[in-house]
């Protein structure tokens, strides 16, 4: 967003706690939000190849995305910034193993840390109707949605069950 660094220093001027969640495909108005020097940033990856980081980000080049990590480095430690940076890994059938490893290292060399998450389908406009018909998917999300962990109808009998069924 061009206001970033405005928006995230309306925040802290407050005193608030302000995370940004990145999928840090670009990078035009990165220095203004290093510098407003928000509470955390979450960079959103799924694997340290093309390969495997296309199959789940659209359009994204995962090649640039970490060039863009080395350069959020090289800015916080320019301007001197406090920043609780982390690699938001979306867990996924196929991105363990060396591709979860290669985001590791690179982790590691930046010292941003890295989280796990279980990947849901997303906008929750598509998910919710997936909760209750499977069948209702698109052709155009059948390859992400095949690769979830933890289906939308499971997430959704957790939820009201209070756990999986073990049978």
């Amino acid at each position: 967003h061009p206001d970033i660094g405005r928006i995230v220093s309306l925040v802290r001027d407050r005193n608030l706690y302000c995370a940004v969640s990145t999928n840090l495909n670009q990078t035009r108005f990165l220095e203004n939000l290093v510098i407003a020097e928000p509470s955390s940033i979450k960079i959103s990856v799924s694997g340290s190849s093309q390969a495997t980081y296309g199959r789940t980000h659209r359009k994204g080049q995962i090649d640039a995305v970490m060039s863009n990590m080395r350069l959020l480095r090289r800015l916080v430690d320019a301007h001197g910034k406090r920043i609780d940076i982390f690699i938001g890994y979306h867990d996924y059938i196929g991105n363990d193993g060396d591709e979860l490893a290669g985001m590791e290292a690179l982790a590691r060399e930046l010292s941003f840390g890295i989280r796990h998450k279980i990947a849901r389908f997303s906008p929750l406009e598509k998910m919710l109707p997936l909760c209750s018909d499977e069948s209702s998917i698109g052709d155009a999300d059948r390859a992400l949605y095949d690769l979830l962990l933890v289906k939308p109808h499971e997430w959704s009998r957790v939820a009201t069950d209070g756990g999986f069924d073990d049978t």
